[in-house]
Protein backbone atom coordinates (compact mmCIF):
# COMPACT_ATOMS: atom_id res chain seq x y z
CA UNK A 1 0.00 0.00 0.00
CA UNK A 2 1.40 3.31 -1.48
CA UNK A 3 1.83 5.62 2.17
CA UNK A 4 0.31 8.41 -0.76
CA UNK A 5 -3.44 6.07 -0.32
CA UNK A 6 -3.50 8.36 2.79
CA UNK A 7 -4.78 11.72 3.47
CA UNK A 8 -1.59 12.17 5.76
CA UNK A 9 0.10 15.25 4.78
CA UNK A 10 -2.86 17.50 7.10
CA UNK A 11 -1.52 15.34 10.22
CA UNK A 12 2.29 15.62 9.23
CA UNK A 13 1.89 19.22 8.95
CA UNK A 14 0.02 19.04 11.78
CA UNK A 15 2.58 17.10 13.89
CA UNK A 16 5.54 19.13 12.29
CA UNK A 17 3.82 22.60 12.87
CA UNK A 18 3.67 23.05 16.63
CA UNK A 19 2.67 19.39 18.47
CA UNK A 20 6.66 18.73 19.15
CA UNK A 21 7.04 22.20 20.51
CA UNK A 22 3.70 21.67 23.23
CA UNK A 23 4.76 17.84 24.30
CA UNK A 24 8.13 19.47 25.09
CA UNK A 25 6.40 22.27 27.30
CA UNK A 26 4.36 20.07 28.74
CA UNK A 27 6.88 18.28 29.56
CA UNK A 28 8.81 20.97 31.22
CA UNK A 29 8.73 21.03 35.03
CA UNK A 30 7.65 24.87 34.97
CA UNK A 31 4.85 24.01 32.86
CA UNK A 32 2.93 23.06 36.31
CA UNK A 33 3.14 26.45 37.26
CA UNK A 34 1.63 28.30 34.61
CA UNK A 35 -0.81 24.88 34.38
CA UNK A 36 -2.63 25.58 37.92
CA UNK A 37 -2.06 29.09 38.11
CA UNK A 38 0.81 29.41 40.66
CA UNK A 39 3.17 30.73 38.24
CA UNK A 40 3.65 34.65 38.90
CA UNK A 41 7.07 35.54 38.17
CA UNK A 42 8.75 37.22 34.56
CA UNK A 43 9.72 33.45 33.25
CA UNK A 44 6.04 32.64 33.53
CA UNK A 45 4.81 35.28 31.22
CA UNK A 46 7.24 34.39 28.46
CA UNK A 47 6.44 30.67 29.21
CA UNK A 48 2.18 31.96 28.99
CA UNK A 49 2.55 34.03 25.78
CA UNK A 50 4.29 30.80 24.03
CA UNK A 51 1.31 28.88 24.81
CA UNK A 52 -0.84 31.11 24.04
CA UNK A 53 0.72 30.86 20.50
CA UNK A 54 0.77 27.22 20.31
CA UNK A 55 -2.64 27.00 21.24
CA UNK A 56 -3.59 28.98 18.07
CA UNK A 57 -1.75 27.11 16.15
CA UNK A 58 -3.37 24.21 17.41
CA UNK A 59 -6.71 24.78 16.91
CA UNK A 60 -5.24 25.82 13.56
CA UNK A 61 -4.51 22.26 12.65
CA UNK A 62 -8.15 21.80 13.18
CA UNK A 63 -7.70 20.13 16.63
CA UNK A 64 -10.20 21.05 19.50
CA UNK A 65 -9.33 22.13 22.75
CA UNK A 66 -12.49 20.50 25.11
CA UNK A 67 -13.37 21.85 28.70
CA UNK A 68 -15.41 21.02 31.89
CA UNK A 69 -15.40 24.84 32.36
CA UNK A 70 -20.08 24.27 32.82
CA UNK A 71 -19.75 21.96 34.78
CA UNK A 72 -17.23 23.65 37.29
CA UNK A 73 -19.87 27.02 37.26
CA UNK A 74 -22.85 24.96 37.86
CA UNK A 75 -21.11 23.19 40.81
CA UNK A 76 -20.10 26.74 42.06
CA UNK A 77 -23.93 27.84 41.93
CA UNK A 78 -25.25 25.01 43.45
CA UNK A 79 -22.70 25.36 46.16
CA UNK A 80 -23.62 29.23 46.54
CA UNK A 81 -27.81 28.98 46.66
CA UNK A 82 -28.97 31.47 49.55
CA UNK A 83 -26.02 33.72 48.88
CA UNK A 84 -24.40 36.54 47.08
CA UNK A 85 -21.74 34.66 44.30
CA UNK A 86 -20.18 37.42 42.54
CA UNK A 87 -17.58 35.99 39.64
CA UNK A 88 -15.20 37.81 38.00
CA UNK A 89 -14.17 37.45 34.39
CA UNK A 90 -12.37 34.46 33.09
CA UNK A 91 -8.30 34.44 33.13
CA UNK A 92 -7.42 32.99 30.35
CA UNK A 93 -3.73 33.01 28.75
CA UNK A 94 -3.81 35.76 27.41
CA UNK A 95 -4.91 37.61 30.72
CA UNK A 96 -2.58 35.55 32.78
CA UNK A 97 -0.11 37.06 30.91
CA UNK A 98 -1.00 40.81 31.19
CA UNK A 99 -1.47 39.79 34.64
CA UNK A 100 1.71 38.28 35.86
CA UNK A 101 3.24 41.31 34.45
CA UNK A 102 1.55 43.63 36.27
CA UNK A 103 1.96 41.47 39.43
CA UNK A 104 5.83 41.66 38.75
CA UNK A 105 6.25 45.20 38.38
CA UNK A 106 4.10 45.78 41.66
CA UNK A 107 7.16 43.19 43.08
CA UNK A 108 9.75 45.74 41.98
CA UNK A 109 7.84 48.73 43.18
CA UNK A 110 6.63 50.13 39.97
CA UNK A 111 2.30 49.42 40.91
CA UNK A 112 -0.15 50.62 37.60
CA UNK A 113 -3.27 50.10 38.37
CA UNK A 114 -4.36 50.26 34.38
CA UNK A 115 -4.43 46.35 34.00
CA UNK A 116 -6.05 45.69 37.32
CA UNK A 117 -8.44 48.30 36.47
CA UNK A 118 -8.79 46.62 32.88
CA UNK A 119 -9.85 43.24 34.65
CA UNK A 120 -12.18 44.78 36.77
CA UNK A 121 -13.62 46.26 33.93
CA UNK A 122 -13.64 42.92 32.44
CA UNK A 123 -15.59 41.68 35.33
CA UNK A 124 -17.81 44.43 36.17
CA UNK A 125 -20.53 43.01 34.24
CA UNK A 126 -20.46 39.46 35.82
CA UNK A 127 -20.15 40.68 39.00
CA UNK A 128 -22.46 43.97 39.57
CA UNK A 129 -25.93 42.42 37.65
CA UNK A 130 -26.11 39.90 40.99
CA UNK A 131 -24.73 42.36 43.14
CA UNK A 132 -26.71 45.06 42.60
CA UNK A 133 -29.57 42.82 42.41
CA UNK A 134 -29.44 41.70 45.68
CA UNK A 135 -28.49 43.94 47.35
CA UNK A 136 -31.02 46.09 45.75
CA UNK A 137 -33.50 44.07 46.81
CA UNK A 138 -32.22 44.06 50.39
CA UNK A 139 -32.32 47.83 50.24
CA UNK A 140 -35.87 47.60 49.20
CA UNK A 141 -36.84 45.68 51.99
CA UNK A 142 -34.85 47.75 54.70
CA UNK A 143 -36.74 51.05 53.85
CA UNK A 144 -39.76 48.94 54.37
CA UNK A 145 -38.42 47.42 57.33
CA UNK A 146 -37.44 51.38 58.07
CA UNK A 147 -41.19 52.78 57.87
CA UNK A 148 -42.62 49.87 59.72
CA UNK A 149 -40.44 50.38 62.60
CA UNK A 150 -40.82 54.02 62.21
CA UNK A 151 -45.05 53.30 62.87
CA UNK A 152 -44.23 50.93 65.29
CA UNK A 153 -42.52 53.92 67.40
CA UNK A 154 -45.31 56.40 66.83
CA UNK A 155 -48.35 53.11 67.30
CA UNK A 156 -46.90 52.31 70.89
CA UNK A 157 -45.95 55.94 72.03
CA UNK A 158 -49.93 56.37 71.18
CA UNK A 159 -50.87 53.27 73.40
CA UNK A 160 -48.49 54.13 75.93
CA UNK A 161 -50.16 57.59 76.25
CA UNK A 162 -53.73 56.22 76.34
CA UNK A 163 -53.31 53.30 78.62
CA UNK A 164 -51.31 56.05 81.13
CA UNK A 165 -54.54 58.29 81.30
CA UNK A 166 -56.96 55.35 81.56
CA UNK A 167 -56.78 54.67 85.52
CA UNK A 168 -57.66 58.25 85.95
CA UNK A 169 -60.78 58.11 83.96
CA UNK A 170 -61.34 54.55 84.97
CA UNK A 171 -60.96 55.91 89.00
CA UNK A 172 -64.02 58.40 87.89
CA UNK A 173 -66.53 55.61 86.94
CA UNK A 174 -65.69 53.50 89.56
CA UNK A 175 -66.39 56.70 92.45
CA UNK A 176 -69.98 56.94 90.22
CA UNK A 177 -70.49 53.17 90.05
CA UNK A 178 -69.05 51.16 93.48
CA UNK A 179 -70.64 52.77 96.48
CA UNK A 180 -72.10 50.59 98.95
CA UNK A 181 -70.06 47.62 98.34
CA UNK A 182 -71.29 47.07 95.06
CA UNK A 183 -68.02 46.63 93.16
CA UNK A 184 -66.61 44.18 95.90
CA UNK A 185 -67.98 40.77 94.21
CA UNK A 186 -65.28 38.55 93.13
CA UNK A 187 -66.42 38.99 89.31
CA UNK A 188 -65.97 42.39 89.17
CA UNK A 189 -62.98 42.21 91.30
CA UNK A 190 -61.20 39.77 89.22
CA UNK A 191 -62.01 42.22 86.33
CA UNK A 192 -60.61 45.03 87.57
CA UNK A 193 -57.46 42.97 88.35
CA UNK A 194 -57.20 42.35 84.95
CA UNK A 195 -57.31 45.88 83.75
CA UNK A 196 -54.82 46.74 86.11
CA UNK A 197 -52.37 43.59 84.86
CA UNK A 198 -53.19 44.67 81.33
CA UNK A 199 -52.29 48.64 81.84
CA UNK A 200 -49.07 47.30 83.62
CA UNK A 201 -47.99 45.32 80.62
CA UNK A 202 -48.21 48.34 78.36
CA UNK A 203 -47.09 51.08 80.23
CA UNK A 204 -44.22 48.53 81.00
CA UNK A 205 -42.78 49.59 77.76
CA UNK A 206 -42.64 52.77 77.87
CA UNK A 207 -39.36 53.16 75.27
CA UNK A 208 -40.56 51.63 72.81
CA UNK A 209 -40.24 54.98 70.92
CA UNK A 210 -36.73 55.65 71.49
CA UNK A 211 -35.78 52.46 71.38
CA UNK A 212 -37.52 52.31 67.40
CA UNK A 213 -35.59 55.57 66.51
CA UNK A 214 -32.17 53.80 67.57
CA UNK A 215 -33.43 50.51 65.44
CA UNK A 216 -34.29 52.54 62.54
CA UNK A 217 -30.76 54.21 62.51
CA UNK A 218 -29.21 51.22 62.40
CA UNK A 219 -31.10 50.51 59.38
CA UNK A 220 -30.41 53.54 57.56
CA UNK A 221 -26.87 52.55 58.28
CA UNK A 222 -27.15 49.61 56.64
CA UNK A 223 -28.84 51.25 53.44
CA UNK A 224 -26.08 53.56 53.33
CA UNK A 225 -23.17 50.94 53.77
CA UNK A 226 -25.41 48.82 51.18
CA UNK A 227 -24.88 51.77 49.28
CA UNK A 228 -21.25 52.21 49.37
CA UNK A 229 -20.63 48.19 48.56
CA UNK A 230 -22.49 49.09 45.63
CA UNK A 231 -20.38 51.90 44.36
CA UNK A 232 -17.15 50.44 45.59
CA UNK A 233 -17.82 47.16 43.23
CA UNK A 234 -16.34 49.72 40.33
CA UNK A 235 -13.30 50.57 41.74
CA UNK A 236 -9.41 48.51 42.40
CA UNK A 237 -7.35 49.37 45.46
CA UNK A 238 -4.97 52.68 45.66
CA UNK A 239 -1.54 51.72 43.96
CA UNK A 240 0.23 51.91 47.35
CA UNK A 241 -2.36 49.37 48.74
CA UNK A 242 -1.85 47.42 45.52
CA UNK A 243 1.60 46.59 46.66
CA UNK A 244 0.91 45.49 49.69
CA UNK A 245 -2.00 42.94 48.77
CA UNK A 246 0.46 41.59 45.38
CA UNK A 247 2.95 40.67 47.78
CA UNK A 248 0.42 37.94 49.27
CA UNK A 249 -0.08 36.43 46.20
CA UNK A 250 0.59 33.16 45.70
CA UNK A 251 -2.00 31.95 42.38
CA UNK A 252 -3.25 33.85 39.78
CA UNK A 253 -7.61 33.60 40.98
CA UNK A 254 -5.66 35.80 43.86
CA UNK A 255 -6.07 39.07 41.77
CA UNK A 256 -9.79 39.65 43.03
CA UNK A 257 -8.11 41.05 45.84
CA UNK A 258 -7.31 44.12 44.13
CA UNK A 259 -11.01 44.77 44.23
CA UNK A 260 -12.36 47.13 46.74
CA UNK A 261 -15.28 45.36 46.83
CA UNK A 262 -13.24 42.05 48.80
CA UNK A 263 -12.41 44.85 51.50
CA UNK A 264 -16.02 46.01 51.81
CA UNK A 265 -18.32 42.91 51.91
CA UNK A 266 -16.36 41.88 55.15
CA UNK A 267 -17.27 45.48 56.86
CA UNK A 268 -21.10 44.80 55.30
CA UNK A 269 -21.32 41.46 56.68
CA UNK A 270 -20.03 42.38 59.99
CA UNK A 271 -22.87 45.57 59.95
CA UNK A 272 -26.11 43.09 58.83
CA UNK A 273 -25.12 40.79 61.54
CA UNK A 274 -25.14 43.85 64.21
CA UNK A 275 -27.70 45.40 62.89
CA UNK A 276 -30.05 42.71 62.46
CA UNK A 277 -29.50 42.04 66.02
CA UNK A 278 -31.06 44.99 66.83
CA UNK A 279 -34.12 44.51 65.21
CA UNK A 280 -34.28 41.01 66.49
CA UNK A 281 -34.11 42.24 70.19
CA UNK A 282 -36.26 45.14 69.33
CA UNK A 283 -39.27 42.50 67.91
CA UNK A 284 -38.71 40.49 71.32
CA UNK A 285 -38.59 43.64 73.77
CA UNK A 286 -41.86 44.77 72.32
CA UNK A 287 -43.37 42.21 71.13
CA UNK A 288 -45.11 41.26 74.13
CA UNK A 289 -47.11 44.95 73.83
CA UNK A 290 -49.00 43.34 70.98
CA UNK A 291 -49.23 40.04 71.85
CA UNK A 292 -50.33 39.51 75.75
CA UNK A 293 -51.87 42.51 75.73
CA UNK A 294 -53.83 41.68 73.01
CA UNK A 295 -54.91 38.57 74.94
CA UNK A 296 -55.67 40.44 78.11
CA UNK A 297 -58.19 43.42 76.61
CA UNK A 298 -59.75 40.23 74.31
CA UNK A 299 -60.64 38.77 77.58
CA UNK A 300 -61.52 42.01 79.43
CA UNK A 301 -63.73 42.73 76.15
CA UNK A 302 -65.70 39.15 76.31
CA UNK A 303 -67.21 40.21 79.87
CA UNK A 304 -71.07 39.77 80.24
CA UNK A 305 -72.47 41.20 83.09
CA UNK A 306 -76.18 39.88 82.43
CA UNK A 307 -74.88 36.80 83.29
CA UNK A 308 -73.72 37.14 87.00
CA UNK A 309 -77.27 38.60 88.88
CA UNK A 310 -75.58 37.73 91.86
CA UNK A 311 -72.94 39.92 91.42
CA UNK A 312 -75.15 43.04 91.01
CA UNK A 313 -78.01 42.26 93.88
CA UNK A 314 -77.07 46.30 95.17
CA UNK A 315 -76.98 47.63 91.89
CA UNK A 316 -80.76 48.56 91.65
CA UNK A 317 -80.13 51.25 89.51
CA UNK A 318 -77.89 49.39 86.82
CA UNK A 319 -75.53 51.68 87.49
CA UNK A 320 -72.63 49.36 88.34
CA UNK A 321 -73.86 47.39 84.39
CA UNK A 322 -73.12 50.34 82.79
CA UNK A 323 -69.98 51.73 84.63
CA UNK A 324 -68.54 48.35 83.32
CA UNK A 325 -69.70 48.97 79.95
CA UNK A 326 -68.15 51.95 80.14
CA UNK A 327 -64.83 51.04 81.66
CA UNK A 328 -64.85 48.29 78.57
CA UNK A 329 -65.75 51.35 76.12
CA UNK A 330 -62.49 53.02 76.98
CA UNK A 331 -60.52 50.02 76.90
CA UNK A 332 -62.11 48.78 73.26
CA UNK A 333 -61.74 53.34 71.78
CA UNK A 334 -58.46 53.84 73.44
CA UNK A 335 -56.68 50.50 73.98
CA UNK A 336 -57.88 47.74 71.55
CA UNK A 337 -58.04 50.07 68.39
CA UNK A 338 -54.59 51.67 68.70
CA UNK A 339 -53.04 48.09 69.89
CA UNK A 340 -54.52 46.12 66.69
CA UNK A 341 -52.60 48.84 64.31
CA UNK A 342 -49.23 48.24 66.43
CA UNK A 343 -49.89 44.23 66.04
CA UNK A 344 -51.00 44.84 62.36
CA UNK A 345 -47.46 46.40 62.15
CA UNK A 346 -45.25 44.30 63.95
CA UNK A 347 -46.27 41.53 61.95
CA UNK A 348 -45.76 43.15 58.53
CA UNK A 349 -42.20 43.93 59.90
CA UNK A 350 -41.62 39.95 60.95
CA UNK A 351 -42.80 39.43 57.20
CA UNK A 352 -40.54 41.56 56.22
CA UNK A 353 -37.36 40.60 57.63
CA UNK A 354 -38.02 37.12 57.28
CA UNK A 355 -36.96 37.71 53.53
CA UNK A 356 -33.56 38.98 54.44
CA UNK A 357 -31.42 36.22 54.66
CA UNK A 358 -28.65 37.53 57.18
CA UNK A 359 -31.84 38.48 60.09
CA UNK A 360 -30.72 35.81 62.55
CA UNK A 361 -27.72 34.85 61.89
CA UNK A 362 -24.17 35.54 60.89
CA UNK A 363 -22.38 35.83 57.05
CA UNK A 364 -19.57 35.20 56.11
CA UNK A 365 -17.57 36.25 52.62
CA UNK A 366 -15.41 33.54 51.26
CA UNK A 367 -12.52 34.38 48.18
CA UNK A 368 -11.83 31.60 46.49
CA UNK A 369 -11.10 30.81 42.37
CA UNK A 370 -12.62 28.07 40.46
CA UNK A 371 -10.51 26.27 37.95
CA UNK A 372 -11.62 23.63 35.01
CA UNK A 373 -9.16 21.93 33.37
CA UNK A 374 -8.82 22.46 29.31
CA UNK A 375 -7.32 19.38 26.84
CA UNK A 376 -6.20 18.16 23.47
CA UNK A 377 -6.86 14.74 22.28
CA UNK A 378 -4.60 14.55 19.37
CA UNK A 379 -6.11 11.37 17.46
CA UNK A 380 -5.07 11.41 13.91
CA UNK A 381 -4.70 7.81 11.28
CA UNK A 382 -0.22 7.62 10.84
CA UNK A 383 1.12 5.47 8.16
CA UNK A 384 3.26 2.63 9.82
CA UNK A 385 4.89 -0.86 8.81
CA UNK A 386 6.31 -3.47 10.05
CA UNK A 387 10.26 -3.46 10.33
CA UNK A 388 11.92 -4.24 7.05
CA UNK A 389 8.39 -4.33 5.28
CA UNK A 390 7.00 -1.48 2.56
CA UNK A 391 3.61 -2.35 3.17
CA UNK A 392 2.02 0.66 5.13
CA UNK A 393 -1.12 0.28 7.00
CA UNK A 394 -3.08 3.11 9.04
CA UNK A 395 -2.23 2.87 12.68
CA UNK A 396 -4.20 5.27 14.97
CA UNK A 397 -2.76 7.34 17.50
CA UNK A 398 -4.17 9.13 20.44
CA UNK A 399 -2.05 11.22 22.89
CA UNK A 400 -4.22 13.80 25.59
CA UNK A 401 -2.78 17.19 26.09
CA UNK A 402 -3.70 19.31 29.24
CA UNK A 403 -3.35 23.18 28.74
CA UNK A 404 -3.34 25.45 31.28
CA UNK A 405 -6.28 25.95 33.44
CA UNK A 406 -8.58 28.87 32.72
CA UNK A 407 -9.59 30.27 36.17
CA UNK A 408 -12.48 32.27 37.23
CA UNK A 409 -12.18 34.52 40.58
CA UNK A 410 -15.10 34.37 42.97
CA UNK A 411 -16.64 36.39 46.25
CA UNK A 412 -19.31 34.73 48.25
CA UNK A 413 -21.72 36.32 50.78
CA UNK A 414 -23.51 34.00 52.84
Amino acid sequence: MNVMDFDVIPAINAMCTCLPQLFKLVADSAYNSVQDGTGLNGGTSELINLLAKLEVCVLEQNFQISNNGAQVVQHLMDESKGSILLMAAEIDLEMYSKLVGAIVACAFGKCDPGVFTEYLEMSREYMLAQLETALSGWKTVLKSTDESIKAIGLAGEEIITNAQSLPSKIKTIEDQMCKDSACSGPVITAFMDKVDTMLNTITGKTQVGQAAASVTQSVENLITLIEGTVESAGLVEEPDTLAKIVGTFNRIGDVIQTFKIVQQLPKLAESLGQDSQAILEFLQSFGTISGDAIKLVSELLEGDWEGNPLEFTTDSTGKVREGMAQIQDLIRTQVEAPLKEFSSQFSQLKDQISTLPFIGKSLSVTVNVASYQRQTVVSMNMPCAASGQLNFKPCPISVPIQWPNHHIPWIRLG
